[in-house]
């Protein structure tokens, strides 16, 4: 196991070693250039820069502010419910996408803020591959096997067209994660055929409720939903145990998880009615829908 996590800890510095060295960043910092005052002396500063095609904005202006409020707060020994910064102020933890109760987000308060964009995204893409690997191998799949399918699933489409929010990786890294522990709750013997002791079940099923803690943590709610229908389907499909022990474990499971994750669930909830989307209708949502061609 241990070259293998060597492998995928190469593969994740590979992916993201530009950022991580000194004076560099994982944010597109470059955007400040289109707006004033930057954007005035942009070409005198910078003679090759030609702007940006369609600049995504939402690293720079949402997260960077964010995390660096995040980091204030655990500095200041503060829990931030509101962020007086943003507008005329604006509820903090409320906003899912603030993750302040996951603990990984504790490390723009370690590490310097700049820095610690980079290193969070290659700590996460290396749990990916980690996690993956663990309950690939759990299902019986070969060392080459569990490194390619780790290797596919660290640098899929979602997983690097999203790293730069960093939330969705932050989100979805837990997943395989879940899987295992599924895996081994909802089995009555390991790979080998040993009987599992009760004491054996009860920490697999602490250790899936913790991962779907982490999971539901980690700051984005729409995957972290997709998450957990993967894990029910999963838990009621596969396994030698009883269908209700595996029913009644899946809800238990999820319940503990989301009762772990009160902190950040609860908030988020309170805001939904007054954001902005809330005042939309199902189907006013469902209207900007792709249609079903598009698959």
């Amino acid at each position: 196991m241990g070259w293998a996590c060597l492998y995928l800890l190469v593969v994740a510095v590979l992916c993201y070693y530009q950022a991580l060295g000194p004076g560099r960043t994982f944010l597109p910092a470059d955007l400040s250039l289109l707006i004033p005052p930057w954007s005035r002396h942009a070409q005198e500063m910078f003679p090759d820069w030609h702007g940006v095609a369609r600049p995504v904005w939402d690293p720079l202006f949402q997260f960077y502010p964010a995390r660096k409020f995040l980091a204030s707060a655990i500095q200041g020994g503060f829990v931030p419910w509101h962020d007086p910064y943003l507008f005329s102020g604006s509820p903090f933890i409320a906003d899912g996408q603030s993750a302040f109760f996951y603990p990984i987000s504790w490390l723009f308060a370690a590490l310097p803020l700049t820095s610690a964009f980079g290193i969070v995204a290659a700590l996460h893409t290396f749990l990916a591959g980690l996690f993956f690997t663990m309950f690939t191998r759990r299902r019986g799949i070969g060392w080459e096997g569990s490194l390619i399918g780790a290797t596919s699933w660290m640098l899929c489409g979602t997983m690097v067209a999203w790293q730069m929010w960093q939330v969705v990786d932050s989100t979805l890294c837990w997943l395989p994660l879940s899987l295992y522990f599924s895996d081994r709750v909802c089995r009555t013997c390991d790979p080998l055929g040993k009987p599992n002791r009760p004491t054996c079940f009860l920490l697999n099923f602490a250790g899936l409720a913790a991962s779907l803690a982490m999971t539901l943590v980690a700051g984005h709610m729409q995957f972290a939903l997709y998450s957990i229908v993967i894990i029910i389907a999963y838990m009621l499909t596969v396994g030698d145990r009883a269908f209700k022990v595996r029913v009644s474990a899946a809800v238990l499971a999820i319940g503990l998880a989301g009762m772990c994750a009160a902190a950040q669930i609860l908030p988020q909830m309170g805001l939904l009615h007054v954001s902005l989307r809330g005042q939309n209708s199902a189907s006013d949502l469902l209207a900007t829908s792709m249609p079903w061609t598009h698959l």
